[in-house]
């Protein structure tokens, strides 16, 4: 009895098949039931499993970030602090570079810092240094010479900062910060040059040591 569309599909494919001298044998009702159900567990079990997968399977690496390194910045380092440390009193212990950015008052305050390396002194010439930041802006640096290395600040280590501010012993027993716009640097979309002279403490003065030149 033909009463669906679906049956009049039937009907048309058996007449052409029988006209073709082939038989037609009907869809088995249990057959139709085993796909529909198949049809069923796919739409109940694919799409979870699929989005499984897919929250499974590894992201794309991120490009790694670019890391404060010896020797000079270049160009592709994008934003930066291209540091320059001269006028070392003797070519032992280890040069300690931090850099501050943000707000600018809380420039040098203690755990403040964006970067922090270590690296030893160089055999002769200024010590470079590329720091990358993260994006444009001011910035400052300062740097310690620890003579003996033993990561200790001593009375006999020599020390600097971004725009060579002058800085009293009095200064550094009370502990008073230079002015902000003394020592900011501001970096655009390349590196910054910043050029550091270390000081030291020289009878009651803080300050470079005489003939710095080869130091």
């Amino acid at each position: 009895k033909i009463e669906t569309l679906h049956d009049h599909v039937l009907a048309s494919n058996a007449a052409d098949l029988m006209n073709q001298g082939g038989s037609f044998e009907p869809p088995r009702p249990d057959a139709a039931i085993a796909s529909g159900s198949a049809e069923v567990m796919f739409k109940l079990t694919g799409l979870p499993a699929m989005i499984a997968i897919g929250l499974l399977a590894p992201a794309p690496l991120a490009a790694a970030p670019l890391r404060s390194h010896a020797g000079g910045c270049v160009r592709a380092d994008g934003p930066a602090l291209s540091v320059q440390v001269a006028g070392f009193k003797t070519r032992h212990g280890t040069l300690r570079v931090q850099s501050y950015g943000g707000n600018a008052g809380s420039f040098f305050e203690k755990g403040r810092y964006i970067d922090r390396i270590d690296l030893p002194v160089p055999a002769s010439g200024p010590a470079l240094l590329c720091v990358p930041v993260e994006r444009a802006g001011v910035y400052a640096v300062s740097v310690r010479h620890d003579l003996d290395g033993d990561r200790k600040t001593g009375r006999a280590d020599g020390g600097g900062m971004s725009g060579n501010p002058h800085v009293s012993v009095v200064d550094l027993l009370l502990k008073r910060k230079p002015d902000p716009a003394a020592v900011s640097v501001r970096v655009g979309n390349g590196p910054a040059s910043v050029p550091v002279t270390l000081n030291y403490i020289q009878g009651t003065a803080f300050r470079p040591v005489l003939k710095t030149a080869g130091r």
